[in-house]
């Protein structure tokens, strides 16, 4: 009972921290060309909206015109503005009178996970539609390629694997944009789990940090030798990906924790998580969220949204997107 009680005190504190933080939003007009054609888009910034959005519609190309900023509680009355497109920074207390406007809600991260009911092989032959059938194509190809793991809580690993996998793959990946974990934090999280290790003709070429949380095998970071991209063709990733689900189901847990991704399935890491059987859970409501719509359905925002979907939130149930 008193467990019960701290958590909805700590959800409700969640909430009003989110409404403080979401009081006053600046507002953007962004315009330039977007996948499905030229768009003008309003943007109700907290902070994370501008960039994100930027990135999203325009892929970092557009022209962006501060024109003023609005109070939290009429932030929804964007929903009419001369635009393609509308996105709002949603402070949590806020998102049923987004609803009631018309706006489509979704957190800006969800967190996915794969209950572990059986073992990988026989799991993965369960895998709902295609994705049955390009998990196993990439596990066949893994299973060919040699690749063997072990596991280890040896601490003398936090270095090689920050500075030989880690750190390279993240680089390799996100280029200028990385934003990395210090030597330290990484060193942390390995002390409270363990690392495994994937190994291809002795040579270990790729790993991962997982940590236990109750009955659920958190996945924290992963890295491939040198960043490289060869081994990724080879199939080190999905490599990887096996053997957690392995780990997991040897150890006895539940289902295994993917972490947080984005909630719009154009994303490749939300797209590649879901392949893996995962579903989305109850998403941290300190992630706050995003209210969208298209201003009368305006066909540019209209034809956006049908090319772009995502999942959506719905009286704190989180929804797949509508096909």
């Amino acid at each position: 009972m008193g467990n019960s009680i701290t958590k909805a005190i700590l959800r409700w504190l969640k909430c009003v921290v989110s409404l403080v933080y979401h009081s006053r939003l600046s507002v953007y007009q962004l315009e330039g060309e977007s996948s499905t054609g030229h768009m003008r888009v309003t943007v109700a910034d907290d902070g994370s909206v501008l960039l994100f959005v930027l990135k999203l519609v325009f892929n970092d190309q557009a022209e962006v015109k501060r024109t003023g900023s609005v109070w939290a509680f009429s932030v929804h009355k964007l929903a009419k503005a001369d635009s393609d497109l509308v996105v709002v920074g949603a402070g949590r207390l806020l998102l049923r009178r987004f609803v009631r406007e018309g706006f489509q809600v979704t957190p800006k991260w969800i967190r996915l996970a794969t209950d572990i009911t059986e073992d990988p092989d026989t799991l993965i032959s369960r895998f709902p539609g295609p994705y049955k059938n390009s998990v196993a194509r990439m596990v066949n190809k893994a299973k060919s390629k040699g690749f063997t793991c072990e596991t280890t809580t040896d601490p003398k690993w936090t270095y090689p694997f920050y500075n030989q996998m880690y750190k390279p793959y993240s680089v390799n990946r996100h280029g200028k944009k990385t934003i990395l974990y210090g030597y330290k934090d990484i060193g942390k999280d390995f002390r409270r789990g363990h690392l495994l290790l994937v190994k291809k003709n002795d040579v270990y070429v790729g790993g991962a940090i997982l940590v236990s949380h109750g009955d659920a095998l958190g996945f924290l970071h992963s890295g491939i030798l040198n960043g490289s991209n060869d081994l990724l063709k080879e199939g080190v990733s999905n490599a990887l990906y096996y053997f957690m689900l392995q780990d997991a189901y040897q150890s006895g847990y539940k289902r295994i924790d993917w972490g947080l991704s984005h909630s719009f399935l154009t994303d490749g890491v939300t797209m590649y998580k879901l392949k893996w059987g995962s579903v989305p859970v109850q998403e941290d409501i300190g992630t706050g969220a995003f209210a969208v719509i298209a201003p009368g359905m305006a066909e540019a925002g209209r034809r956006f949204l049908q090319a772009n979907p995502f999942f959506q939130w719905c009286s704190g149930v989180i929804l797949p997107p509508e096909k």
